[in-house]
């Protein structure tokens, strides 16, 4: 039915451990030249939309557009155990519909393994992701948001992002019930680009945004989109691919 096989295992490792910490299974969309999700966590506030282009594959063959849906819990057990410079294959046989082989190959040894993961009956639809213009793109380093996240976690478990547009700024405050407040203040340099389009006062699970940080592995920057009352979205691009999380805002009392 289909076969998709990466030269090195380290991009589809990362994802599925990131991922499966906001759900345990997922809706895998494999088409012709290139595999895709779009999956809610259990609390309906947080979305990942993951697309994975053919320059990401060695090989990829779909003989027609198949859905397959996967327990993401087991599958990053099986990854657990591969080396992320390890040759990966993932694959459905026509003979065996209702199974995904995933086959290894380490790079250290002659050793290979091969896994046969039952498939699971979600019984659901890709979720489809309405398009948003976003007034607000701020764009930066992806290990540099990693370690705001890390500053504003000290003091707060949620935090608010504020913006006028005429001062090009942008602050991330945190703070708990007895008054302690961390500032995390960017302006644009060579590093950080800012286009500012509304002004922007909005508070965000600071918990989910931390996780989502850890995405900083996959690429070496990361967009921030932001609209006033819609989600916020973090994306990472990956050459012609991307990982993006989307988190709905938090409504203030």
């Amino acid at each position: 039915m289909f076969k998709v096989s990466f030269a090195k295992a380290f991009l589809f490792k990362k994802i599925i451990e990131l991922t499966k910490d906001f759900m345990s299974e997922v809706n895998v969309f494999c088409g012709d030249s290139e595999i895709s999700f779009n999956a809610m966590d259990s609390s309906s506030i947080a979305l990942i939309s993951v697309y994975l282009s053919h320059d990401e594959f060695e090989k990829i063959l779909c003989d027609q557009h198949a859905s397959i849906d996967v327990n993401l819990v087991l599958l990053n057990k099986i990854l657990a155990r591969v080396n992320v410079n390890d040759g990966l294959t993932l694959g459905v046989d026509e003979c065996k519909p209702d199974i995904l082989s995933v086959h290894f190959e380490s790079t250290q040894s002659n050793r290979k393994s091969t896994y046969e993961l039952k498939l699971l009956d979600i019984n659901q639809e890709q979720l489809q992701i309405p398009e948003v213009e976003y007034p607000v793109i701020i764009r930066l380093p992806s290990n540099d948001l990693r370690i705001m996240c890390q500053d504003l976690m000290v003091t707060g478990d949620q935090v608010n992002i504020s913006l006028d547009q005429n001062e090009n700024r942008v602050r991330f405050i945190s703070t708990n019930d007895i008054g302690d407040i961390c500032t995390v203040e960017l302006t644009a340099n060579d590093k950080t680009d800012i286009n500012a389009g509304s002004d922007i006062d909005m508070y965000f699970s600071l918990k989910y945004l931390s996780d989502f940080s850890k995405a900083y592995v996959l690429s070496e920057h990361v967009r921030i989109y932001l609209k006033e009352d819609m989600p916020i979205l973090l994306e990472y691009e990956i050459r012609s691919s991307y990982v993006r999380y989307y988190l709905a805002p938090k409504v203030e009392e």
